[in-house]
């Protein structure tokens, strides 16, 4: 044997060797192995961490019991309305970037499926957004994630930047379940991002009702000039009061003035009451409900469209004095 011959063959076994350490490599395939990672360099004691899964991570799902039905769809900001036509709006003002869904069918009754919608919106913000706007009020809380809830055929939560809404094509009990496992095999095969928007440490917990939080990013209350506001439903002696909060980057007196002009614009009248506790607050009224506005420092809060003017008053001092307070 020639010394050429000898150097094709040890080639070739080099070659063979490799391919069945890949082939052994995917026959071992998980989920999670799916996920890039990423390196922290320059820190005392870095560590590999695993990192938010990519949009395609669906390529790769599975669930005991199920398969998919098809390829996985994938939407972006010009054909989402394709999608999911009339919520689409909602997505897209909230900082939508892309979202890809998948169907899995039961293997021994396919006509029983649900469909996983996957949205990156960017940011967690973006994120709460959503889920916040979206938040049913007959609603069960789920523990596959912080952030987590099931109707009568569907769970929705979020996770970092990510939203999720997997919805099955039948209400039971059974399909809840289903879906609630397929969340937390989603949850586990990804780091856990818990998210609480800034604005929640500003509100106090007494008489606020769980879970009536919502975040809007803009045009609160059709006001334009509006940073994001976080509004939260309180009960006082049966009473149902919106509160809203905003934290700005600078002094919020300048916003308030306009927010104040922008209520008598569309019909609202400066009332005499006075809130001793709260320095420079304006009470409005506008068909029969009352508005309120305060302001400390870079945090403008305030009661919107209270029913009952004297619940309204009553509950503003606390309101006032949790963000006066808060950092």
């Amino acid at each position: 044997m020639n010394r050429e011959t000898l150097y094709s063959i040890i080639i070739i076994i080099v070659l063979c060797v490799i391919a069945v350490g890949m082939l052994i490599v995917q026959g071992r395939f998980e989920p999670q192995d799916f996920f890039a990672v990423e390196f922290q360099k320059d820190k005392p004691g870095s560590q590999v961490k695993q990192i938010s899964p990519p949009d395609d991570v669906l390529s790769a799902f599975a669930i005991d019991g199920y398969k998919p039905m098809g390829e996985k769809e994938e939407f972006n900001e010009e054909n989402l309305s394709d999608k999911i036509n009339g919520k689409a709006d909602l997505y897209l003002e909230c900082g939508f970037v892309s979202m890809a869904s998948r169907r899995f069918a039961d293997i021994g009754e396919p006509s029983r499926w649900f469909e996983i919608y996957f949205y990156n919106m960017g940011e967690p913000q973006n994120a709460y957004a959503v889920y916040s706007q979206q938040r049913r009020r007959e609603r069960k809380d789920s523990s596959v994630a912080p952030l987590a809830y099931t109707v009568e055929n569907a769970v929705f939560f979020m996770n970092g930047k990510y939203y999720f809404e997997i919805v099955s094509a039948e209400a039971s009990d059974e399909m809840v379940l289903a879906v609630e496992q397929a969340a937390a095999a989603l949850m586990k095969s990804m780091p856990p991002e818990p998210f609480a928007p800034r604005e929640l440490s500003f509100l106090p917990e007494e008489n606020r009702i769980k879970g009536s939080e919502k975040l809007f990013l803009k045009n609160a209350f059709g006001f334009d000039k509006f940073p994001p506001v976080l509004l939260a439903q309180y009960n006082l002696n049966g009473d149902e009061i919106t509160v809203f909060i905003a934290a700005l980057e600078e002094d919020a007196k300048p916003l308030m003035v306009e927010y104040v002009k922008f209520m008598k614009e569309i019909g609202a009248t400066e009332t005499a009451d006075a809130i001793p506790p709260i320095p420079d607050a304006v009470v409005m009224e506008m068909s029969g409900e009352t508005e309120i506005v305060f302001v400390h420092g870079n945090i403008l809060g305030g009661i919107h469209a209270a029913a009952k003017r004297e619940s309204a008053l009553a509950l503003i001092p606390s309101i006032y004095e949790k963000a006066k307070n808060s950092k």
